[in-house]
């Protein structure tokens, strides 16, 4: 769909530019229309547009954003043996165990996956926590040694640049869309 060359690469980059800058300039237009409408002919429509998508940005984008970096409700904790159980099965499901580790790490390259990356997904995928506890640690060797004997290979000991996806825990920094893009994207008559 898009091309590769590298004025498509500019093409593309531009659009995104002037995508993000619409929200600026139309909080910016609001602003100063307030203080000191214009007159030009349609200097008015201008200022409509331009107040939704402020009110946009500052009704609906910001205050959804904060609300989505609230830290989630984990469900309570398994028992250990249900743990168990539900690694067991999830190991059943790999077909290929290193590019199934690899994406759960961002793609990072297996040799950057050691054991202390892999207990700190295990953490989080089976019993819902980032927390370090010493009572969970030999509980953790043992999903670490059956991925080792999954992947035919041991694990390097200690923790590598690999960052584990974590959905629940980790941070997220969405990129804020003017209200015209969602326009344009879900209106059926641009299908």
């Amino acid at each position: 769909m898009i091309g590769t060359s590298f004025w498509e690469y500019v093409g593309i980059r531009t659009s995104i530019f002037v995508l993000r800058s619409i929200t600026p300039i139309c909080i910016l237009y609001t602003i100063v229309f307030i203080i000191r409408p214009f007159n030009f002919p349609t200097a008015t429509l201008l200022f409509a547009y331009a107040a939704i998508e402020t009110g946009f940005y500052l009704l609906i984008y910001l205050p959804r954003t904060f609300h989505l970096q609230a830290a989630a409700k984990h469900p309570e904790r398994l028992p250990r043996e249900s743990r168990r159980i539900l690694f067991e099965n999830c190991a059943e499901q790999i077909q290929d165990p290193e590019r199934y580790l690899s994406k759960w790490f961002h793609d990072a390259p297996l040799s950057e996956i050691k054991e202390e990356n892999l207990k700190d997904f295990f953490r989080w995928a089976f019993m819902n926590t980032d927390k370090f506890d010493p009572a969970d640690e030999e509980e953790l060797d043992e999903y670490v040694y059956a991925t080792e004997k999954l992947l035919g290979r041991g694990l390097a000991p200690g923790r590598g640049e690999a960052i584990p996806l974590r959905l629940t825990i980790d941070a997220f920094y969405p990129q804020h869309r003017p209200l015209i893009w969602y326009m344009v994207c879900f209106n059926p008559f641009f299908v």
